[in-house]
């Protein structure tokens, strides 16, 4: 009767497993959909900020607010997001490693888990993939940015029609034919590495973001990952250059830096200008 007991409990582990990995596909996408819009919207609403101020000066200090308020709101959303996701990590590995230790061997559970997490890391970013990786038990994934990397971008990659950041890198990584149509040559492209071509919303592909200076980043889409481990990313304004992976952030990613920037300007009293 235990055996029987414990074959019957592990075939309903075993369904249920991957549509809570489904459900978790989708939770990240939405989430990093929500951060996507958020960051727009509060760089949107300081682009009205700085036109307020050089039109009105200090003559409109209500209408001011209101615009300040907005950003707040956006970027309010932004850290919540972020603390869900990261929340959402947290709790999903210690259930995952409670399952390891108590699921029998005899019921594959833990074999389905590991199958499960294999074929759906690359769908998930941040705390949740590092999550999914850990439990698919592989060895050879690219590893996000760390720190230096991210000092390392802020010095290397450079505003594009100002310079800002040190020598510009991707004057001499322009693709010298644009692409034309951006939705229907991003949707044939083969990406591995890091990041990846996937639909994503009204969007389109896969958006990233490089850093230009402190502050401000722009947005890109993958296009091709090369020989050479440089991607080619296509620019809003259709201009196509190859960066290399370190100076490309995900959302995930930009939503930290904007958190962390966020709170270093509530602390010093400085304003910060995003894209």
């Amino acid at each position: 009767m235990e055996a029987r007991a414990k074959a019957a409990s592990g075939a309903r582990l075993n369904a249920v497993v991957p549509r809570v990995v489904a459900e978790l596909v989708s939770f990240d996408a939405a989430l990093l959909q929500r951060i996507r819009h958020a960051t727009h919207e509060a760089a949107t609403e300081r682009s009205r900020l700085h036109q307020h101020d050089v039109m009105m000066g200090t003559s409109a200090p209500t209408r001011r607010k209101n615009i300040e308020a907005s950003i707040d709101e956006f970027e309010n959303a932004v850290t919540l997001s972020q603390e869900l996701l990261d929340a959402t990590a947290a709790a999903q590995d210690a259930l995952w490693t409670a399952l390891v230790d108590v699921a029998p061997p005899s019921t594959n559970v833990v074999a389905g888990l590991q199958a499960e997490c294999a074929a759906h890391w690359r769908h998930v970013d941040g705390p949740l993939r590092d999550v999914f990786v850990k439990f698919a038990q592989l060895h050879e994934l690219p590893q996000p940015p760390t720190d230096q990397a991210t000092t390392e971008a802020t010095a290397a990659v450079v505003d594009r029609s100002r310079g800002v950041g040190g020598e510009d890198t991707r004057a001499d990584e322009h693709v010298a034919t644009p692409v034309a149509e951006p939705t229907t040559t991003l949707a044939t492209a083969a990406v591995t590495g890091k990041f990846n071509v996937r639909l994503y919303g009204d969007e389109g592909f896969y958006v990233l973001y490089t850093r230009s200076d402190e502050y401000s980043f722009e947005r890109c889409r993958v296009v091709e990952f090369g020989d050479d481990a440089k991607y080619t990313v296509q620019y809003e304004d259709g201009e196509v250059y190859r960066v290399a992976e370190p100076h490309l952030f995900t959302d995930v990613e930009y939503a930290h830096v904007m958190a962390s920037t966020r709170e270093e300007a509530d602390g010093g009293g400085s304003t910060c200008v995003l894209m």
